[in-house]
């Protein structure tokens, strides 16, 4: 299914499962409704620690706080994790966005980008990281979550920690689908405004200009 085409050349959409009418309405939230049935989504607990913090589980949820493993590219995703701390300070909680090929795109960092640190009191505790709009290529992605001493070392790293897929992605909200298999990069850049394009008076005649003369 080229979600993509859905958005940009229909103006309503049925949505079924199992021959059951699950949603009949605009294509926007058909598309969030249809990734939400194929998603299977669950939380992910992983074994093992560091030194000072043990990374105990990293979800992906909606707007709605569910979890998801498929999205639409433009569609803002929260990162629900829960990890336990000895209370030492200077530690971290970084995620870092990879792509099919393991390349690295993107990171955040509680410490670095918003001046936060773990609880210096001993215990479990949970957080929920949003993320703001990501025009991603479609394709598959995955989520690296690591605590760590701040400019010195990782704590507990949690490689895949989350994996999701992208199935449509185009900012214009045209049927084209831009996709990472394409190799034009991982990221769409949406223009800010429509662009136009107006004769330059002052520019000198070219020669192209004169060839179609």
């Amino acid at each position: 299914h080229n979600m993509a085409a859905v958005m940009s050349l229909t103006n309503r959409c049925v949505v079924l499962a199992g021959g059951v009418v699950q949603y009949d309405g605009l294509p926007e939230e058909a598309i969030e409704q249809y990734t939400r049935l194929g998603s299977g989504a669950s939380t992910a607990a992983f074994r093992g620690r560091g030194r000072h913090t043990r990374i105990v589980s990293a979800t992906l949820v909606d707007h709605t706080g569910k979890p998801v493993t498929n999205c639409v590219a433009g569609v803002p995703l929260a990162l629900d994790v829960v990890l336990e701390t000895d209370g030492s300070s200077g530690l971290s909680l970084d995620v870092f966005l990879a792509d099919a090929a393991r390349r690295k795109l993107a990171m955040a960092s509680t410490a670095h980008f918003n001046g936060l640190l773990l609880p210096s009191k001993p215990g479990t505790y949970r957080t929920v990281l949003d993320i703001g709009p990501l025009w991603l290529a479609t394709g598959s992605y995955s989520l690296d979550v690591t605590t760590g001493v701040v400019n010195l070392r990782w704590d507990h790293f949690v490689e895949d920690a989350v994996t999701f897929d992208v199935v449509a992605s185009n900012p214009g909200g045209f049927a084209w689908d831009f996709k990472w298999s394409l190799n034009y990069g991982a990221f769409a850049l949406p223009l800010m405004r429509h662009p136009t394009f107006v004769p330059d008076a002052d520019a000198p005649a070219t020669e192209l200009a004169a060839a179609d003369r």
